[in-house]
């Protein structure tokens, strides 16, 4: 038996600089010591400067830093991440773009979409907007992002601790010359791990039930001489076997995609609105079984980015 609803499969466009049309994350933020890299200038040991043409933040491993750009001279210069700004545009989940209270953000894609995520975030409330330049406001939605209780019961309804989604995933109107502005609220920090657009597809007719997910956890686990026992917490990354029908003629342009896309990240939704099947990352393996007149069944192996 299936879910009722087709696998998703959002390729994500990549935002640059151009496509960033508007951010309310100051780039550099002067308040952590952070400055534009600028050829001539000498750098302390342990200075930290962003690199405008990469997006990227390094920091100064020699005293004296003089005359060495820090995208060329592994020994001068450690990168450290991407900015804070970009943070959210890279391929890595665990690294976030914050600002306290708000991240306000515009993007252009200059590409149809309709499919937005936001993974590993820190939110009480997130709204998402769509602007054309001829049709006006084609979409506007807030999404309260607060966490239902562990049980469906009144007793965990009023005593558990309150707790937020960490993904959204949102479908909106397929335009190519939109405009999508994401402001993301939080009390304190407000901060997103993964920020992506793109045109979902719709892969199969529903993910079947036996259906698999999970973690696949780096953390450390070992005893030492004396027995006790060595926690180091360290990331985590998703993992997910899914299996579902394909129509036999739908089948040779799946089988295209799929292999377009062969160790590129993108965005794997099971089930829209259960986040635990949200997986940002690429697939392991993947199969075609020829078994039926009229359709053939997929198996998907996926394994989300850290």
């Amino acid at each position: 038996m299936a879910v009722n609803q087709a696998l998703q499969l959002v390729v994500p466009i990549t935002v640059t600089p151009a496509k960033l049309t508007a951010s309310n994350i100051p780039e550099p933020d002067s308040a952590v010591g952070e400055s534009i890299w600028v050829v001539g200038t000498t750098y302390a040991l342990g200075a930290r400067v962003i690199l405008v043409a990469t997006n990227s933040l390094y920091e100064s491993l020699v005293a004296g830093n003089v005359g060495f750009s820090p995208d060329v001279n592994p020994l001068k210069w450690a990168r450290v991440s991407a900015t804070n700004r970009f943070r959210m545009f890279d391929t890595v989940n665990s690294s976030s773009s914050t600002r306290a209270a708000l991240v306000d953000v515009s993007v252009l894609p200059s590409a149809v979409v309709n499919a937005l995520a936001l993974l590993n975030v820190v939110a009480q409330s997130i709204r998402v907007r769509m602007t054309d330049p001829t049709d006006g406001v084609v979409f506007d939605t807030t999404y309260p992002m607060q966490a239902p209780p562990l049980l469906a019961n009144w007793w965990n309804y009023f005593f558990d601790p309150i707790t937020t989604k960490t993904d959204l995933y949102v479908s909106m109107p397929s335009y190519g010359s939109a405009t999508v502005r994401v402001e993301v609220s939080h009390a304190a920090t407000a901060s997103v791990g993964t920020m992506l657009l793109g045109a979902a597809n719709s892969i199969g007719e529903g993910v079947e039930y036996g259906a698999s997910v999970g973690i696949q956890d780096y953390s450390r686990k070992e005893r030492n001489q004396w027995g006790d026992l060595v926690l180091v917490e360290r990331s985590f990354a998703r993992r997910a076997s899914y299996r579902m029908l394909v129509p036999n003629a739908n089948r040779p342009a799946i089988n295209s995609l799929l292999s377009s896309i062969r160790a590129k990240p993108a965005l794997w939704v099971g089930v829209v609105g259960e986040q635990d099947t949200y997986i940002f990352g690429i697939y392991k393996d993947y199969q075609f079984i020829i078994e039926f007149t009229e359709d053939s069944v997929l198996t998907l192996d996926l394994e989300g980015l850290t």
